[in-house]
């Protein structure tokens, strides 16, 4: 199949992170000779690899060594490709990934062109990261939310948002505090980044739903931690409860068979890449040991009671009025 020329072409809106080796498979494919206002050594590198040409030690056996994560395990594509969209230098990129610094060079040249295209916002998000502002992800998760949290904040926004989907430890240098105030701080961060991630994931009443009993649950942690009764203005507990009951409502309707609901409730989407029906999308009703253990005794937020309230001051820093995705650099109060 010849490659759609909009894919590989300069100056392109369609251009994609990896029109190099598509450039190759055109060449080859349509028996064209390189175009040198095109074509870069690496082009030539990709057409190599691609016919199973040169050494162990060529430039096109590291870019075969490239492909293969590039069609390899997605978590580890997407961190490296997160990793890409910083500004980290490529060297302490490959450390990070304990991969070799010459097969990072190929990536990045071949499977992920997106350094030079910095200044170009509107590509990286739609083509890089994965992500419509009236859609929101397009692509898998959690590797768009990591690419999107690397445009967004630089490494250090990257690796609070990996350590909050996977479980791994926070970044050295980011808590200060020690004994009960570091943990109280560390779960509290897991859990802003897993309701910034998922806020912008959300697409069925469930992830909606999932989303307000996180905030529940970071209200319920400010409150044990402040000592005192948590509280919520009147508006927010409103947009809540509309929420938290998206779900029944909607299962109420359908099993009543309601028409003057069906025009109102759209039937349930296929799921795509990184959204509703992908198996890989976030589970919002996993938290972290240390954020269940510094929750408070009393019922559990995951049956959506009535909306309690949280403190003023947790409904400043996780502003209910504002989609997350409108603010992808907060995440730490």
């Amino acid at each position: 199949m010849v490659t759609d020329p909009l894919r590989w072409s300069p100056g392109s809106f369609y251009r994609r992170p990896e029109w190099r080796w598509l450039r190759a498979e055109y060449l080859l494919a349509t028996g064209r000779r390189r175009d040198r206002r095109i074509d870069d050594a690496w082009v030539s590198h990709a057409r190599a690899a691609i016919q199973n040409r040169g050494g162990a030690a060529s430039r096109a056996a590291t870019v075969r060594a490239a492909h293969e994560i590039w069609a390899g395990d997605p978590a580890v594509k997407g961190e490296l490709e997160a990793r890409l969209l910083t500004d980290e230098p490529l060297d302490r990129v490959a450390v990070r990934l304990a991969l070799p610094a010459a097969l990072v060079e190929a990536y990045a040249a071949v499977f992920f062109a997106v350094r030079p295209m910095r200044a170009a916002t509107d590509w990286l998000l739609t083509h890089a990261v994965g992500y419509s502002p009236l859609r929101g992800f397009t692509g898998p998760q959690p590797a768009a939310a990591w690419k999107l949290a690397a445009l967004a904040g630089g490494p250090v926004l990257l690796d609070v948002v990996i350590a909050a989907t996977t479980g791994r430890p926070m970044p050295d240098g980011l808590l200060t505090a020690s004994g009960q105030q570091r943990a109280y701080k560390e779960a509290r961060i897991r859990l802003l980044a897993e309701i910034w991630v998922a806020s912008m994931a959300a697409v069925t009443d469930e992830d909606f739903a999932g989303v307000v009993r996180d905030r529940r649950r970071l209200r319920d942690l400010d409150a044990h931690n402040d000592g005192r009764a948590a509280t919520q203005t009147p508006k927010a507990a409103a947009v809540e409860a509309f929420l938290a009951a998206l779900p029944e409502t909607t299962r109420s309707a359908r099993r009543g068979g309601a028409t003057s609901h069906s025009r109102s409730i759209p039937p349930a989407r296929p799921g795509r890449a990184g959204r509703a029906g992908d198996p890989g999308r976030l589970d919002h009703g996993r938290l972290d040991d240390e954020i269940d253990a510094g929750l408070v005794a009393g019922p559990d937020p995951s049956g959506d009671p009535a909306p309690h309230t949280g403190t003023d001051r947790a409904a400043r820093e996780v502003n209910p009025g504002r989609p997350a995705r409108d603010q992808p650099r907060r995440l730490a109060g």
